[in-house]
């Protein structure tokens, strides 16, 4: 993500209007799920770990090789086995993912 993305830094998914601050109006609950929906195209509820990384670093123009994309692919398919990812670890993992990034800030 880059540096300048405060959509990332609410902790919670409330809707308070601090937690829209610069996500057009979206709390950080309805982001990742139009995330994952855009990655399930297939409709299955499962998404592979690798197609959620390559649309991150799609969106975000990162390499899969840089850190902060590297440390989610860790996260979401630690053994590299490329898993299917439900919508709640989706959520649950980048919940975690924006909170390490955050701190690295």
């Amino acid at each position: 993500m880059s540096d300048g993305n405060d959509a990332w830094e609410s902790p919670g998914c409330g809707t308070r209007d601090e937690d829209n601050k610069d996500t057009g109006g979206f709390s950080e609950h309805e982001l990742l799920d139009i995330m994952y929906n855009t990655c399930n195209t297939s409709s299955t509820g499962e998404v592979l770990a690798s197609t959620i990384v390559q649309y991150l670093q799609t969106m975000t123009a990162q390499s899969s090789e840089q850190d902060r994309l590297t440390s989610l692919r860790r996260l979401l398919d630690p053994d590299c086995q490329d898993l299917h990812v439900s919508r709640e670890t989706f959520h649950s993992t980048m919940r975690e993912w924006i909170a390490q990034c955050s701190q690295d800030r």
